[in-house]
């Protein structure tokens, strides 16, 4: 219905400009901070099934004085108009957490949230990213989320990192395994 009506000239309708504005909200919020020099970062993010609001988002801020960047990769359960909604709100509560809790402790406190918003069925998934803009030092933490692979660029070898851990929002007292690494020049 909105392809038909931009392709007749006419305006969305109200509810329809809302869930843009929105969808647009979520991606402002997902742009990366500014990076010291001989640091680089690009995302490239599309919602699954080629809808244009849905319940996947990142978040990232560079804390400790530009020494680091904290980042997070959220899909929140079910598709389209639930799920984003859901992924707003979500992506509001998390990103007043991150840079203001310890690394450590940024997806405890994410499960903390959503235990307490008893969205009955629904949960989310996660990834979480340090990385010590000094070093190249990292540190991985995963509710869940599928996961993320580390390119070696001296190398050239792909491989995945993968700590394991339990979805967020089922159960308050559930474990995030992590994994540390290093970021090398040319590594990604």
């Amino acid at each position: 219905q909105s392809f038909d009506r931009r392709a007749l000239g006419l305006s969305a309708g109200r509810g329809e400009s809302m869930l843009l504005e929105l969808r647009d909200r979520l991606r402002l919020q997902g742009e990366l901070p500014l990076l010291p020099s001989g640091w680089k970062a690009e995302v490239e993010q599309q919602q699954a099934g080629g809808s244009s609001f849905g319940g996947d988002f990142l978040l990232a801020t560079v804390t400790d004085d530009g020494r680091s960047m904290e980042l997070v990769l959220v899909d929140v359960s079910g598709k389209g108009v639930e799920a984003g909604t859901r992924a707003l709100m979500l992506s509001g509560a998390l990103g007043g957490l991150l840079g203001a809790v310890p690394p450590a402790g940024f997806l405890k406190a994410a499960n903390d949230y959503l235990i307490r918003q008893e969205w009955g069925e629904g949960f989310a998934t996660a990834l979480h990213l340090t990385i010590n803009l000094v070093s190249g030092h990292y540190r991985i933490t995963n509710a869940g989320h599928p996961p993320a692979v580390h390119y070696a660029g001296g190398t050239g070898v792909w491989q995945v990192v993968e700590p394991k851990g339990m979805v967020l929002g089922l159960l308050p007292d559930a474990e995030f395994g992590w994994v540390e690494g290093e970021l090398r020049r040319y590594d990604a």
